[in-house]
């Protein structure tokens, strides 16, 4: 086929195509929403230049690493539609906030800086992609970033490193825990050890939130476990990573007392974990059988199911 040829030759052709599609995308969710953000905010307008094509960057690299061109392009597919998608889901008594204030955080329309942390967290992610021990390191950096600004992040390396042990990298993993200390211990130290009043009844209470906001609470749930098992297809690593860490994430976001649905708070807290969620929503075409052996060879040193 002359273009899947043609993007095999020049894969950076599917990052020049999907990346004016982000802004557009942003553009488009700009005017659609009576949102109070202003690209005269300096970390409003970070998101959108800079955050944004990264977090892009990023879902192209470990998409290619793991699947090829063809996952990759899939990948992009799903990480511009996502935001789009996912507001549709919103029922009618939940519309006005999923326009003004859902869509907007979602292509990086705020200046919330959850939106660059969310970015960091998959850039981690696709680092660990690349078998090299100084790969290992710098992904421990971009986690370590991340916490710095969430502490609840940690979640992510802490499941990297577990699946790092389970594929067993040893050199890998003590690289990437000696990469994350340091700026783990700085979190906890900046924020009171988890001072965020936490519970079971506020996880409770989110849930239902979805439920009644949301087409599908069910559906929502399922998909980052059915789309981690997809991506354990092509990586172990990237599976346990992406899918536990988002898990262990949304758990600590969502017991949060101040998880709510007005204004979609409860979405900004679970910001940083979204690009892992989108990634894991492109997994989902690899529960079918035979698929994920007919891509090409992952380029991560990995296991496969």
């Amino acid at each position: 086929m002359p273009l899947r040829n043609a993007l095999e030759r020049r894969p950076w052709l599917l990052l020049a195509a999907a990346l004016p599609l982000q802004w557009l995308s942003a553009l488009a969710a700009a005017l659609w929403s009576h949102g109070e953000g202003s690209l005269s905010e300096p970390l409003l307008l970070a998101n959108v230049s800079l955050a944004g094509p990264l977090g892009l960057v990023a879902a192209y690299v470990l998409a290619v690493r793991l699947g090829g061109v063809p996952f990759a392009a899939w990948t992009l597919a799903v990480w511009l539609a996502a935001p789009w998608l996912f507001v549709a889901l919103a029922l009618r008594n939940y519309d006005d906030t999923a326009q003004d204030a859902l869509l907007p955080l979602l292509v990086g329309l705020t200046a919330d800086p959850e939106f660059a942390t969310g970015v960091a967290v998959l850039g981690g992610a696709a680092l660990l992609t690349f078998p090299r021990v100084e790969a290992a390191v710098a992904a421990g950096a971009a986690f370590g970033v991340a916490a710095l600004v969430v502490p609840a992040t940690l979640a992510f390396p802490f499941a990297a490193l577990l699946a790092t042990l389970v594929a067993w990298r040893p050199r890998r993993a003590a690289a990437l825990a000696a990469a994350v200390a340091p700026f783990a211990v700085v979190a906890a130290l900046r924020n009171g050890f988890g001072a965020e009043e936490r519970s079971y009844d506020a996880l409770v209470a989110a849930l239902d939130g979805f439920r009644e906001y949301f087409w599908s609470k069910r559906f929502l749930e399922w998909l980052p476990f059915a789309g981690a098992f997809g991506l354990a297809r092509l990586s172990l690593t990237s599976a346990l990573t992406l899918g536990g860490g988002f898990v262990g994430f949304a758990v600590m976001q969502a017991s949060r007392a101040d998880a709510a649905f007005e204004g979609a708070r409860v979405f900004v807290l679970l910001l940083p974990g979204l690009p892992a969620y989108a990634i894991l929503t492109a997994a989902l075409p690899l529960l079918v059988p035979t698929l994920a052996t007919r891509l090409p060879a992952p380029a991560a040193a990995d296991l496969r199911l």
